[in-house]
């Protein structure tokens, strides 16, 4: 089964993940990311405005991404 890690990046902060998960397919490594990024973000969109988790294979090679984000947008 292959291996995928989940880096996440928190404003300018990056939190590399070191031990990674064993996960079936790329698919259902991007649902598991989806998953950590609306997590993350319930957490930390109100201090840091964007939340993106990368996932990277075996190799080291990034196979995606994900953001979110929080736009405030002041009428004024």
């Amino acid at each position: 089964m292959p291996r995928f890690y989940f880096d996440i990046q928190k404003g300018t902060e990056l939190i590399p993940d070191a031990d990674g998960l064993e996960i079936d397919s790329l698919e259902a490594a991007e649902k598991e990311a989806t998953q950590a990024a609306i997590e993350l973000g319930r957490a930390w969109l109100p201090f840091a405005r964007q939340v993106q988790v990368r996932v990277r294979d075996e190799q080291g090679w990034c196979r995606l991404s994900l953001s979110i984000a929080l736009t405030v947008e002041r009428m004024g």
